[in-house]
């Protein structure tokens, strides 16, 4: 994981060629990340995106937006989700280059709804670059 300055991992778990490579690029932004082998999990406020190999699906790029289930909200506090929702939003939509998205609406634990946005890659290093773009461009 990575927190500003700070970063952990597992051993013998680091990513190899284009994960490594996501993962350096993520550090030398200054980004909120974890990573754990080919898996790397961006954080963008309350949302989340999360590159990572299903079994049976393959390479999958995933956004997870955190919703408010609750009304009203103070104003800075809604500003401060949608920033987060926004960022993540369009850095999913650049990486997603016309790709078929899928969305599924996780209700699951009560009182914290998620919107998943996701999307199946062929390729790990043709991701990595459409990534670095728009992070390149539109920061953490």
């Amino acid at each position: 994981m990575s927190y500003g300055d700070e970063e952990h991992g597992i051993p013998g778990h680091a990513g190899k060629g284009s994960a490594l490579a996501l993962q350096r690029l993520l550090k030398n932004l200054g980004c909120r990340f974890e990573a754990e082998g080919d898996m790397v999990r961006i954080h963008l406020g309350d949302s989340l995106l999360e590159v990572k190999d299903e079994p049976g699906e393959g390479l999958i790029l995933e956004a997870s937006i955190t919703l408010i289930e609750e009304a009203p909200i103070k104003e800075g506090s809604l500003l401060e989700v949608l920033g987060g929702v926004y960022k993540a939003l369009k850095l999913f939509y650049q990486a997603a280059a016309g790709a078929k998205i899928s969305y599924e609406l996780d209700t699951s634990i009560p009182g914290y709804p998620i919107l998943r946005a996701r999307i199946r890659v062929e390729r790990y290093d043709e991701l990595t670059l459409r990534l670095s773009e728009a992070l390149s461009k539109e920061g953490c």
